[in-house]
């Protein structure tokens, strides 16, 4: 389903600052970041998002090699982004 151009995330300048806008509000973004290879297992996050949640966070930075999506070259699993992403909301 599609958003709606209003909807989408956009950057607004108020002033001299420019915004994060969300859902038609500015949206602080209260982030963490894992280390390079935490995210490389949905097995070895297991235990971390119970801290992730308790950190009250509403926003993740995960990185992501791109040879765990492309372990051989045209065959593409997308199946850990896809774990991640469903823990992460």
């Amino acid at each position: 389903m599609t958003k709606p151009i209003s909807q989408i995330p956009q950057l607004r300048k108020q002033g001299g600052a420019t915004q994060l806008w969300v859902d038609g509000k500015p949206f602080l973004i209260l982030g963490g970041e894992l280390f390079n290879s935490s995210s490389s297992s949905l097995s070895f996050m297991e235990p971390l998002w119970p801290k992730l949640a308790a950190s009250h966070l509403n926003t993740l930075l995960l990185p992501i090699a791109w040879d765990v999506v492309e372990a051989e070259e045209g065959r593409f699993d997308w199946a850990i982004v896809d774990g991640l992403i469903e823990k992460a909301r």
